[in-house]
């Protein structure tokens, strides 16, 4: 079996990974754990209300680092739990 988790760093999403590693999984079961961010878009050299470009790259490093805390984080999860698992990030 192949099952596509998405998660997040939210309360719920959390919550959800943790009741879907109490379940018992078919033999040779693959998980593949996703997060998606949205990426900034801008097109000036200043953005908004004067904003520089540099904001908006720190932010977009802070939310890829977010997504992939929330993949690791979930499969260290999954690990734990299940660790007949096949899971990739």
């Amino acid at each position: 079996m192949k099952i596509l988790l998405a998660t997040d760093c939210s309360t719920q999403s959390k919550t959800m990974v943790k009741e879907f590693a109490e379940r018992t999984f078919a033999p040779n079961t693959k998980v593949r754990i996703v997060s998606a961010y949205e990426k900034s878009s801008y097109m000036m050299a200043t953005g908004p209300m004067g904003v520089l470009n540099e904001y908006y790259d720190v932010a977009e490093r802070y939310a890829l680092k977010s997504a992939e805390n929330a993949t690791e984080n979930a499969a260290d999860v999954l690990r734990e739990k299940n660790p007949e698992l096949s899971i990739s990030v």
